[in-house]
């Protein structure tokens, strides 16, 4: 599965313009209220045998991952709850980490809710200078309902827990 969510991505960032628009402009959305073509679009992508619970998780990452550029380096995408850590001690502030926060809380749901506030998350973080690794948050979101919260508890740590390179330059 790895290979392909590998394949989807790099498939994405091939895409035209005018296709990476049409994504982009979903964002936010839930996958049944976009437009035919932006289906048609998503559908040609997905990789075959993805179950169809799953379809929503990889419709919304697909538009995000739209935001940003095509040739933007892997390099410089790091997790969500990373870059959250990283926007907080930059900006001084905790108003991002405040919205990680709630939408950690928040679980996926149908109604498109929780795919809104992860956009404006998104968005926000993006505004602010900062890249998601799309493929990272794909397989947060196909676990997060999940009993355990393993995705959550992933964020929790690494919203709060500096890696040790970032821990030697503040000291």
């Amino acid at each position: 599965m790895e290979k392909e969510k590998t394949d989807f991505f790099d498939q994405l960032d091939r895409l035209s313009k005018g296709e990476r628009i049409l994504l982009k402009r979903a964002c936010g959305q839930t996958l049944e209220r976009s437009s035919a073509a932006t289906k048609l679009l998503f559908y040609r992508l997905l990789p075959y045998g993805t179950a169809q619970w799953e379809e929503e998780r990889w419709f919304a990452v697909a538009c995000l991952h739209c935001l940003e550029d095509a040739d933007l380096e892997k390099e410089r995408r790091f997790p969500l709850a990373v870059q959250l850590r990283k926007e907080a001690a930059g900006a001084g502030n905790e108003s991002g980490k405040k919205r990680g926060q709630i939408l950690m809380d928040t679980d996926w749901d149908e109604d498109g809710f929780f795919v809104s506030k992860l956009f404006r998350l998104v968005k926000y973080l993006k505004q602010k200078g900062y890249a998601i690794d799309c493929e990272r948050l794909l397989r947060d979101l196909l676990s997060w309902n999940s009993d355990k919260k393993y995705a959550q508890k992933q964020w929790a740590r690494e919203m709060v827990m500096k890696e040790s390179s970032e821990q030697t330059v503040e000291k």
